[in-house]
């Protein structure tokens, strides 16, 4: 009877269920706040989702990328849903009420590869061909337009000083933004791999990168010239691939 007891018996449930996709994801953001997230996909969809032990539910769906959905971020009051694409447009949508709040539908020459928020009104982007911008919203507008490499800008992130933008490129260089003054600060050694993802760590007194050829590379804040150290990651670049 115990035996019995114990085959019947459901282990209580504590996380979500998997979410299955129709197409490939390319990116997800968490919302800085509520049980949701968003996510895009290769033919340009974006989706809100809420998520959550009982059930998850698809809140609201855009088709207002004409490919595939590169980048996205919520903005940190969660009240606006940033998005880029290799259409080459940037646009924002209004979590309460989907409304279009922004739409610049050539945001670049070459597709969006990468991007993040600034603040309320600035958003950085980065494209296939290392080109980076800085978009006011309130004027819809670059008031920031560089290329300082020939490669792709694999990411974007913002230090915690909101003055320094740090890129790295798929030529193997980290490349460090003043955003005031609107300028390339400094460029860093050329490590012959590619750079593939960025994640700023340690309170941002660190940046932690992934490369090409599977190693890990760790830069000191103000420090972009070389990496302070580096260790042995994974054996496939791919894997560089995901957000650390």
């Amino acid at each position: 009877m115990e035996d019995a007891a114990e085959i019947s018996e459901t282990p209580e449930k504590t996380v979500p269920d998997d979410m299955v996709f129709e197409n490939m994801v390319m990116h997800i953001c968490m919302h800085p706040t509520n049980d949701c997230l968003a996510t895009g996909d290769i033919e340009g969809e974006v989706t809100i989702w809420s998520y959550g032990i009982e059930k998850n539910q698809k809140m609201m769906t855009f088709n207002h990328h004409k490919k595939a959905c590169r980048a996205l971020s919520f903005s940190e009051d969660g009240q606006r849903l940033y998005t880029a694409s290799r259409d080459k447009s940037l646009k924002v949508k209004d979590v309460s009420t989907g409304r279009t709040t922004l739409n610049i539908t050539k945001a670049h020459s070459s597709p969006i590869y990468s991007m993040v928020v600034v603040n309320q009104f600035y958003v950085a982007t980065g494209d296939d061909d290392g080109t980076v911008k800085l978009w006011d919203s309130r004027i819809c507008k670059a008031v920031m337009d560089l290329k300082e490499t020939n490669e792709y800008v694999s990411s974007l992130k913002l230090m915690k000083d909101n003055r320094t933008l740090v890129a790295t490129s798929g030529e193997g260089i980290l490349l460090a933004f003043n955003i005031r003054a609107r300028k390339l600060d400094v460029s860093s050694y050329d490590f012959n791999s590619e750079l593939l993802c960025s994640e700023v760590i340690k309170d941002g007194s660190k940046v932690v990168v992934g490369s090409g050829d599977g190693t890990i590379k760790l830069f000191n804040r103000g420090e972009w010239g070389n990496c302070c150290d580096s260790f042995p990651g994974h054996p496939f670049s791919e894997i560089g691939r995901a957000h650390v």
